[in-house]
C-alpha cells in the first residue's frame, strides 16, 4: 500500500479508525489517567518532532517552545483524561500554525495509516473498506441534455482506484462538458491525483501540476501528467468543478491547478485551506502526532491554498453549485438534432427556475397556501404545489417566476409554454388565484378558509 500524505480527516474517518483498531488490536484497553510523567514525555517528543519534521521550520520551532513552555507553566498539570490532553496539545499547536493537518491523538486511529508503519492486517481492512466504497467513485452518470457528472469522494492510493476513475469517466466520455463534483472529497493520494489529472490532458501535454517539497528530505516531488492511462482522455472535455467547504488537500490541488492552467471552471464555495500533506508519528504512551511535513508549490503562483483555500470561478451557495454548474454547462452547449436542442433550450430554462425559486425564503410562500374553490395550494421544502382534485389526485410542484407568477414544473415542456398563476392580494393579504393560459384566457378562484 502507498503511503497517503494529502488529505482532511472528516468524521467517518475517525469513525471507522475507531472500528478498525477494535477490530484488529484488542489488546488496546481504555487508557488510564495520565501522569506528570507521561505528559512531559508527551510534550518532549511532540516538540522534537516539530523541530525536525515540521514544514516551515521556523513555526516548527515556535510551536515546540510554546507547548513546552505551557508545561513548565503548568498549563496542563490538571489534565489527566488522554484524549482531552490531546485536545489541548493540538488546539494549543493550531493556535499557532492554523494548520488543519497538525492533530495530536490519544491511542490507536485511523489516521495510523498515514504511517509508514502499517501492517498487512490493516491494510487488508482498509482495502476491504476502500472496495465497498468503490474506491472514492459514488456516482457517473449522464445528465440530460447530454452532460457528464461524477462524484468522487477521495483519492485513493490501491491500484484498483485507478481502474475506478477509468470506468467512471469513460462512461461520460461522450457527453457536450462535464461535472466533477468535489465538495465532499476531503483528498488523499498525490499519485493518485496525478493519475485522475492526467485524464484531462493529452498524454504528450507539459502542463504542470503542484509538486510537493518535503522538509526532512530536502526533496521535491513533481506531478505530472502521465502518459500511460487506463481507459479513455478527456483532454478536450470542458470541465466544472463543483467545490466547498469541504474539499480538501489532494481535492484543492485539482481545483487549484486546474484553474491555474484554464483548464476548468470552479463552481460553489471557497475550499477549506489544507496544502501541506501530513504523515503520523509514534508518542509514548500511545499517543501519535499528525505532523505536515511538505508544502504545496505550484509552478505558476509559485504558491499554494494553505490556509485560504481556493476560490470559485463561479461563487454560489455550495447546495446549489451542481444545478449552477449544469446551468452553465447546458448554455454552452447545442445540438444539431432538432428535437435534442429544443430539450437543451427547455432544461436551460428550468435550471434558471430552479436556482432563482432556491433564493425565495420559505415564510414567502406560506401566504399563497389554501384552498381555492375545491384547489388546493400547499408548502413543502421550499416549494409551493398545487392540486385539483376533479383532475388528479397528487400534487404538482410549482415554479416562481421572476416576474412574480408561478408555472408548472413540467419535464417535457418549456415553463414559458405553460399556463401561470398569479396570486391577487388586497390589503397585503392573498385573497385569489388567477390561472392565465397561453391563450389569454383566464380562471379566477376565490381563496377560501383552509
Amino acid at each position: 500500500m502507498q503511503m497517503k500524505y494529502w488529505t482532511i480527516f472528516p468524521e467517518w474517518k475517525s469513525l471507522l479508525g475507531a472500528c478498525v483498531m477494535v477490530f484488529f488490536l484488542p489488546c488496546l484497553q481504555a487508557q488510564e489517567k495520565l501522569s506528570t510523567q507521561d505528559k512531559r514525555e508527551i510534550v518532549g517528543e511532540v516538540g522534537r518532532l516539530l523541530r525536525a519534521e515540521y514544514v516551515e521550520e521556523e513555526l516548527g520551532e515556535a510551536m515546540s517552545d510554546f507547548i513546552e513552555k505551557k508545561y513548565r507553566e503548568s498549563a496542563y498539570s490538571r489534565i489527566t483524561d488522554p484524549e482531552a490532553f490531546a485536545d489541548s496539545l493540538t488546539a494549543d499547536l493550531q493556535a499557532i500554525c492554523h494548520d488543519f493537518h497538525l492533530k495530536v491523538y490519544a491511542g490507536s486511529s485511523v489516521l495510523d495509516v498515514f504511517s509508514n508503519e502499517s501492517s498487512k492486517e490493516t491494510d487488508r481492512y482498509y482495502y476491504s473498506f476502500d472496495k465497498e466504497q468503490n474506491f472514492g467513485f459514488v456516482k457517473a452518470e449522464s445528465l440530460r441534455g447530454n452532460i457528464g457528472y461524477v462524484r468522487f469522494d477521495d483519492f485513493s492510493s490501491w491500484e484498483e482506484g485507478l481502474k475506478s476513475a477509468a470506468a467512471a469517466f469513460s462512461l461520460v466520455r461522450h457527453a457536450d462538458a462535464l461535472l466533477i463534483d468535489l465538495r465532499e472529497n476531503t483528498g488523499g493520494s498525490p499519485e493518485m491525483y496525478e493519475n485522475i489529472a492526467s485524464f484531462f490532458f493529452d498524454k504528450k501535454s507539459k502542463a504542470a501540476l503542484s509538486s510537493i517539497y518535503f522538509r526532512s528530505s530536502r526533496h521535491t516531488q513533481q506531478l505530472k501528467i502521465q502518459k500511460k492511462l487506463p481507459g479513455t482522455r478527456l483532454p478536450g472535455m470542458p470541465l466544472y468543478l463543483l467545490i466547498g467547504a469541504k474539499t480538501g488537500s489532494a481535492a484543492e490541488a485539482m481545483a487549484y491547478d486546474f484553474q491555474q492552467l484554464k483548464r476548468a471552471t470552479l463552481v460553489g464555495q471557497r475550499t477549506l485551506g489544507g496544502a501541506n500533506p501530513a504523515q503520523s508519528f509514534a508518542l509514548p504512551q500511545n499517543f501519535r502526532v499528525m505532523i505536515p511535513i511538505g508544502k504545496a508549490i505550484n509552478p505558476i503562483t509559485g504558491s499554494n491554498w494553505e490556509g485560504k483555500g481556493v476560490s470559485p470561478d463561479v461563487a454560489c451557495e455550495e447546495d446549489l453549485a451542481l444545478e449552477k454548474a449544469y446551468l452553465m454547462a447546458l448554455e454552452q452547449g447545442s445540438s444539431e438534432v432538432e428535437n435534442l436542442e429544443y430539450e437543451r433550450l427547455q432544461l436551460i430554462e428550468v435550471q434558471k427556475l430552479k436556482l432563482f425559486q432556491a433564493g425565495i425564503p420559505l415564510d414567502s410562500l406560506q401566504a399563497f397556501a389554501g384552498n381555492y374553490e375545491g384547489r388546493e395550494i400547499r408548502t413543502w421544502e421550499g416549494r409551493l404545489y398545487y392540486r385539483n382534485p376533479a383532475m388528479r389526485d397528487d400534487f404538482v410542484p410549482l415554479f416562481a417566476t421572476s416576474d412574480g407568477y408561478f408555472v408548472f414544473d413540467s419535464p417535457i415542456q418549456f415553463p414559458s409554454e405553460l399556463p401561470k398563476f398569479h396570486f391577487i392580494r388586497e390589503n397585503g393579504e392573498v385573497k385569489a388565484c388567477e390561472m392565465i393560459f397561453v391563450s389569454g384566457n383566464t380562471s379566477l378562484w376565490e381563496k377560501g378558509e383552509d
